[in-house]
């Protein structure tokens, strides 16, 4: 008998110390640990940085697991990029302060993500927090910010190969409600060419955000800052940011998540969202709402430096934005499968605003299959403003290639002082295979200036039953302009003429249905009818 419970007691004895190893899937490479800060299940068997995380002895905060993983943790070279092995936090459910700690994840491979699976109900607090407590001085919750000397870096152990070209820090976070934040949650500062970084965040909530001043920026604090390099002037050198068609340095991934329910109107420090720099961005399937700033929140996404963002399927309405929904500098942007309803602008165009600069002369812009509707842009164009500098003009230049793209979308009843749906300079654009439907706005469906603009196979309206609006020209070609309409289908009614305005440009109408022009010619240069070129 005394041999069978001396058995049982090794058995027992045996399960416990093996409890107390950190957890690990099929990976070897991945470790697994368990925070809990409200459980009485944690039996306190460790000190801070000592072993914790297993379901026995769940680590009392992020900021334990993080430090015990680090006396652990092995860098290994992959594909040419250094990393350490992966840390999946397992958060139990409830409500983190942010007060206390603020996180640098540089080098990091890690997974944040709630113990009990899809539970929605683990939460992260901002309305505590005080930065004077946070060691940090980005004020963000999670961050990357290069080590200059690697001996002061955490990890105890390295196994570095000389091929090594770039160091990798990935985070990725699932599942989890970020709300009442003043401050940044996620801030990458990548001014290292040789850093690579990726953020992967799935099937989050953001509600409640305001904004606080950062130490070193005359904005207030985005939820996500991705930061590039530095200005170029302090080097002979260009960064690999102004070189055209390289790839981007960091990768930004926003999956099935929320943002909604923030009121900025009242803040004194003007923001952005989400401000991203020489970053690749995946945005699919989001749902963005209820966001008031007319005077606060700048834009929703800005984008400089040669950043690249595809926009997939998502939904945006009811925002209220100073200057833009999606204002994108020097950068590549696609829309496909989205929904804009109810975006209002206090400056520029409501939805998205392009720009270039001489520094980095280049932008380009697809959309596709997407709907925006009642609009509004309390200064320019109801939709779209874009600015460039380095567009074909006035070169009949018909490759798709080189122009910017709408095709197979909706325009209803958006408005604004220029126009209802685009205003654009020194670019090139193609609209195609859409319906664009305005009424009463003040300043018609186009305001275009020296750019090359090709119109065609879509159905138009524009009407105006407000004797109170001035019909200047629904559509306005200005300074060299060179305005290419042909196959679509004027849908208005035959007792209503549509304008158009020559400035000083070219007009080039064929094949149009249920079209009735009429003409306001000021110095036209070429204005064209099926082939009748004495219109003006």
């Amino acid at each position: 008998m005394f041999f069978k419970i001396l058995i049982i007691y090794f058995i027992f004895l045996n399960c416990f110390v093996l409890s107390l190893v950190p957890i690990k899937n099929h990976n070897d490479n991945t470790i697994t640990l368990i925070v809990d800060p409200f459980s009485n299940k944690n039996q306190n068997l460790y000190k801070s940085g000592e072993k914790c995380g297993d379901s026995y002895n769940r680590c009392k905060s992020i900021n334990d697991a993080i430090l015990y993983f680090n006396t652990i943790a092995i860098a290994t070279p992959i594909n040419n990029k250094l990393s350490y092995q992966q840390l999946i936090l397992q958060l139990a459910d409830g409500v983190y302060s942010t007060s206390d700690y603020s996180f640098n994840l540089f080098e990091f491979n890690i997974n944040i993500e709630p113990f009990n699976k899809n539970s929605k109900k683990v939460i992260f607090n901002g309305s505590n927090n005080n930065n004077n407590k946070n060691n940090n001085s980005n004020n963000a919750l999670f961050y990357v910010e290069p080590v200059s000397n690697t001996s002061s870096l955490p990890f105890k152990k390295r196994i570095i190969n000389s091929n090594t070209t770039s160091i990798l820090s990935s985070i990725s976070i699932s599942d989890i409600t970020f709300t009442s934040f003043s401050n940044t949650i996620i801030k990458i500062d990548n001014r290292n060419d040789e850093n690579y970084n990726t953020i992967n965040i799935n099937n989050c909530i953001f509600n409640n955000f305001t904004s606080s001043p950062q130490k070193f920026e005359k904005y207030g604090s985005p939820i996500i800052y991705m930061q590039s390099s530095s200005s170029s002037s302090s080097s002979s050198s260009k960064p690999s940011y102004l070189v055209q068609n390289q790839p981007q340095k960091q990768q930004l991934i926003i999956n099935n998540s929320i943002f909604k329910y923030s009121n900025l109107t009242t803040s004194l420090w003007k923001t952005r969202l989400i401000h991203i720099e020489n970053t690749k961005s995946l945005m699919n399937n989001n749902i963005f709402h209820n966001l008031n700033g007319l005077k606060s929140l700048l834009n929703l996404i800005y984008s400089r430096f040669n950043s690249d963002i595809t926009i997939n399927s998502n939904q945006f309405h009811d925002i209220v934005t100073f200057n833009g929904l999606i204002n994108t500098d020097n950068s590549m942007i696609t829309i496909i499968n989205s929904n804009f309803r109810s975006i209002i602008g206090n400056n520029f165009g409501a939805v998205l605003y392009f720009q270039s600069s001489s520094t980095f002369p280049s932008f380009t812009f697809f959309i596709e299959n997407s709907n925006f509707m009642n609009c509004t842009s309390l200064y320019s164009s109801g939709v779209i403003n874009a600015f460039g500098i380095n567009n074909n003009n006035n070169n009949n230049n018909d490759n798709d290639n080189d122009r910017n793209i709408i095709n197979d979308c909706t325009f209803i009843e958006n408005k604004g002082p220029d126009s209802s749906i685009l205003s654009c300079q020194t670019i090139d654009i193609t609209i195609q295979n859409s319906k664009l439907q305005s009424i009463n706005s003040k300043g018609g469906t186009f305001l275009i200036y020296t750019s090359n603009v090709l119109v065609e196979n879509n159905y138009i309206q524009d009407e105006i039953n407000d004797d109170s609006i001035l019909d200047s020209g629904r559509i306005q070609t200005m300074d060299k302009a060179n305005l290419k309409m042909s196959s679509n289908n004027f849908g208005n009614d035959f007792n209503h003429k549509f304008k158009f305005s020559c400035d000083s440009s070219i007009i080039d109408l064929q094949n149009n249905q249920n079209l009735i022009p009429s003409f306001n010619c000021n110095q036209c240069l070429h204005f064209t009818i099926n082939n009748n070129n004495s219109i003006c």
